[in-house]
């Protein structure tokens, strides 16, 4: 607000009722836009953050070296009505 308010002082002196209108509309609008794509831009970068996260987890999971523990077999029912 501070610096619309600078803009509309410095330049409205010169300027007849409409055309005041016209530049606080016009300022009023593109004050939006940049707080619109201020805003989009803070929340691509954490998106950007997010996935460097998730990309470095799962990086570390590939990394993992499979551990064998032991060997099992599957067995169906004849084979447990045996043992």
């Amino acid at each position: 607000m501070a610096l619309q308010n600078l803009i509309f002082q410095r330049h409205a002196y010169t300027l007849n009722e409409t055309s005041k209108k016209n530049l606080a509309r016009y300022l009023q609008i593109n004050i939006k836009a940049f707080q619109m794509s201020s805003a989009m831009h803070v929340l691509k970068d954490d998106d950007i953050k997010l996935f460097k996260m998730i990309n470095n987890e799962v990086k570390v999971r590939r990394s993992t070296k499979l551990l064998v523990l032991g060997t099992a077999k599957v067995m169906s029912y004849k084979d447990f009505k045996i043992a």
